[in-house]
């Protein structure tokens, strides 16, 4: 019998322990490099605010730009300077300067693997601002325009969230943090999820699909209550 994506999902849930917290779950898988993620934004931190009291969230990284898929951002160059105007009048979220001058200078290599073990990092440390922590490093990237493969980023954002700084970059490149993060990107390709940003809740046992890629505010607030509701009597 051929597996569904939820199916998947559902073992991942119990594998990584969800299972075993009373409280509902928002499972929010998203990946620093993706663009739509950013734009989302937003609307993640209103969810956040709405809902932290009656649910935990968790941020789990899906591995984007991997592998074969790392490339230098001027390969995609015409696509971000077309695709993200268009991002911009949907959703009203701006792209910096500095970040533009980035993807025309060219030379900045793309890849989710560095930030990505950023936010495990900073998430075995405090799961409760990892959404925080992740939207900043977001900011600095394509608002700022800072290269998300060079230690200086990191240590700003260290500062930013009092952390050490060198303390935080060794557990950036600890054992632990390299294969957790490895570990995410292999649940998510499992979980046949390939859209970015994902919203999934686990409640009472069950895993539900919210969303696989962007939603506006109102549309997943109706269904998150819907959700609540059904399952919470």
């Amino acid at each position: 019998m051929k597996k569904t994506a939820l199916f998947w999902v559902f073992i991942w849930v119990l594998n990584t322990g969800f299972a075993q917290n009373s409280k509902p779950n928002v499972v929010y898988i998203m990946d620093p490099m993706c663009s739509w993620c950013y734009t989302f934004n937003p609307i993640m931190e209103k969810l956040h605010a709405k809902y932290k009291h009656k649910v935990d969230f968790t941020v789990v990284t899906g591995g984007m730009i991997v592998g074969a898929k790392v490339r230098t951002i001027s390969e995609i160059a015409e696509y971000i300077i077309a695709g993200h105007m268009d991002m911009q009048n949907m959703t009203g979220v701006t792209f910096g300067k500095p970040y533009f001058d980035l993807v025309n200078e060219g030379a900045t290599i793309l890849s989710s693997e560095r930030p990505s073990r950023a936010i495990v990092a900073f998430r075995t440390q405090n799961s409760e601002k990892a959404i925080d922590f992740s939207h900043d490093l977001q900011r600095l990237f394509f608002q700022e325009g800072f290269n998300l493969n060079e230690d200086s980023t990191y240590l700003k954002m260290a500062q930013k969230f009092d952390l050490n700084g060198k303390d935080f970059l060794l557990r950036m490149e600890s054992d632990s943090v390299k294969t957790s993060t490895l570990q995410d990107f292999k649940k998510v390709e499992d979980a046949g999820i390939s859209g970015f940003p994902t919203l999934l809740m686990r409640i009472n046992g069950k895993v539900i699909l919210i969303t696989e890629g962007f939603e506006q505010f109102d549309k997943l607030e109706k269904k998150i209550e819907k959700i609540l509701k059904q399952h919470n009597g």
